[in-house]
């Protein structure tokens, strides 16, 4: 009976269970989908919305589909930002009717909708919905709205307002370079005095043409030559100038690519006044973009910086406006030469290495990877000589790695002999074997780099960092790489013949980890010492009549929602009628008065 009981009470729970699953599933989303699309305060669909229409107490912002992208035709005519106006859409479609507050009101104007401050209008070309958003409920959570073809008025949420309260620029597209990335063949870099050309190599392919292409009635000829075509393929990224030895196409390409998503951050009328007060007119700055298919440039000039705000003026040639973007995106015109360099000094892969012999001034070692015992394990080092019976395993690890990983500083071409590099006299020899004995490579390691020879000083290497000449057999050119790398490896031979023990060499390591520590920090006081108050500097010559920065600007805004921007020369304060952006500090960052 109690079994009975069980099964009887089983099965009803199973039914129960697979009931409430059914209807977590299916039922109830249909029912929320069909809730949903009752409540909806649009019917149509953001694949068929083709114009949008924004009345304004202030002013009518008008949107048009052309194509794949969205354009404002009213008050400007500018491409507009498909993500932002997405976003505007899936919000003003997503709307619903919170509550309906009165099916037939006699009186709208109650509601903040007798003259609305908003009136978005949505159409597919055939199909018209407009909706009229009012006042804001007492608890300014929702608010009042009514659809043109019913007389109820309701709620929305309130979170709709931030996407109709934008200004016009707000609404425009931020990109400056609006060609495809693929199509740009030529790049040229102009800043501080600094200039790079970047340009895509275009690599050919001789092609046999198929026999039958041939006409039939063009006479055989053995001894004519087979006709060939030539069809061009995409090329690697290179640097042009100046001369750059082992270049990284990757990052050429990603250079080049950063630049090319440069963003607007404002937008200011193009007047003599600001040409000349932005200091776009006549600049050596600039960026030049090659396209394929066109003889001329598209070119960028890049002005005035304000470092308080972080901020940079550019002109594009042919433009009606001047923009302004982020200062930061300046800096990436002069990248350190590093940057766009190998940063390994070994490009094949380290695996391949079967046997490392390492000679130093008073060490002799070489080292063999031994077999392993079965396919999971990696192979082991031996120490070949000189002898040790008990090589430190994990250092000899350590030592292979330090190699495979040593960094390039820069490139130069072999222009002196070898003494000058002190290879006459190597520091190190480092010489690498595969398996069936073949030399994969040979390492010479010299003297200190002269001070001629060092790279200007960046991000990578501050200028304080020692650097050794370091040659490949067989190869022409001179690479520059780390002393302390190479003091590295020499600590860790060391270890691995017997003359330290690892006690001793982590000892060494953390006594230097240390004093260096205490050198950063004395140099970083030092520095800080010397350093003159920021000040926003004015990149170029001073012309006669070019106005002075106080650190007040008049802002005349128009009605497309650009600024006139005009220097403060008298410091006499704003003529009525005028905003003005006013660089402040406050004795720990600088700020900007927003405009209102």
């Amino acid at each position: 009976m109690n079994f009975k009981r069980t099964v009887v009470i089983a099965v009803i729970a199973l039914i129960l269970g697979l009931g409430y699953f059914i209807y977590e599933k299916k039922v109830k989303p249909q029912q929320t989908e069909k809730e949903q699309k009752k409540n909806a305060v649009f019917t149509l669909t953001e694949k068929t919305i083709n114009n949008i229409d924004l009345k304004r107490k202030e002013d009518e912002l008008k949107f048009e589909k052309r194509g794949e992208e969205w354009w404002i035709t009213s008050p400007v005519e500018k491409k507009a930002n498909g993500e932002m106006l997405g976003n505007l859409m899936k919000s003003l479609l997503a709307s619903s009717r919170a509550d309906t507050v009165e099916e037939n009101p006699k009186d709208v104007s109650q509601f903040g909708l007798g003259q609305p401050p908003f009136v978005i209008t949505l159409s597919d070309g055939k199909v018209k919905e407009s909706l009229s958003i009012g006042d804001e409920t007492i608890d300014k959570a929702n608010l009042y709205a009514k659809c043109d073809n019913n007389p109820a008025v309701f709620t929305v949420n309130s979170g709709l307002r931030g996407n109709l309260t934008k200004e016009v620029k707000d609404y425009r597209d931020r990109t400056i370079f609006d060609m495809k990335e693929d199509d740009i063949v030529r790049m040229e870099l102009s800043y501080q005095g600094h200039k790079i050309t970047m340009e895509k190599e275009a690599k050919t392919r001789d092609e046999k043409t198929d026999k039958e292409e041939i006409k039939k009635e063009e006479p055989k000829d053995a001894d004519k030559p087979e006709v060939k075509k030539k069809e061009e393929t995409p090329g690697e990224w290179k640097v042009t100038e100046p001369q750059i030895l082992r270049q990284s196409p990757e990052a050429i390409r990603h250079l080049m690519s950063q630049i090319y998503q440069i963003k607007i951050r404002d937008f200011f009328s193009k007047t003599d006044n600001n040409m000349k007060g932005f200091q776009v007119d006549n600049t050596d700055n600039y960026v030049k973009i090659y396209v394929k298919d066109k003889n001329e440039p598209i070119t960028l000039k890049i002005g005035r910086t304000i470092d308080e705000v972080r901020m940079t003026y550019v002109y594009k040639e042919g433009s009606d406006e001047i923009y302004s973007i982020n200062s930061s995106d300046t800096q990436r015109l002069t990248p350190a030469k590093t940057a766009l360099m190998e940063n390994r000094l070994f490009s094949f892969d380290f695996n391949e290495i079967n046997t490392l012999n390492i000679k130093g001034k008073d060490i002799d070692m070489t080292m063999k990877k031994e077999k392993a015992k079965t396919p999971k394990e990696p192979p082991a080092w031996k120490l070949e000589k000189p002898a040790n019976p008990k090589p430190e395993k994990d250092y000899m690890d350590s030592l292979s790695y330090k190699i495979a990983d040593l960094s390039l500083q820069d490139a130069l071409p072999m222009t002196e002999k070898p003494d000058y590099y002190g290879f006459d006299s190597p520091t190190i020899v480092i010489t690498g074997q595969k398996e069936d004995g073949k030399e994969l490579f040979q390492l010479t390691i010299g003297k200190e780099v002269s001070s001629k020879d060092m790279p200007a000083p960046d991000m990578e290497n501050p200028g304080d960092i020692k650097l050794l000449y370091a040659m490949k057999k067989d190869e022409n050119i001179v690479f520059l790489i780390k002393q302390d790398d190479v003091e590295k490896i020499s600590d860790l031979m060391t270890v691995v013949i017997g003359k330290k023990t690892p006690e001793q060499y982590e000892q060494e390591k953390k006594e230097k980890r240390e004093q260096k520590k205490a050198q950063q920090q004395k140099s970083g006081k030092e520095k800080a010492s010397n350093m003159k108050p920021l000040s926003p500097p004015l990149p170029g010559k001073k012309e006669a009549g070019q106005p002075q920065k106080t650190g007040k600007e008049k802002v005349q805004t128009n009605n497309t929602g650009k600024a006139e921007v005009q220097p403060d020369n008298t410091g006499s304060g704003t003529p009525d009628g005028q905003k003005t952006v006013e660089i402040k500090r406050d004795g720990k960052s600088p700020r900007l008065k927003k405009l209102r």
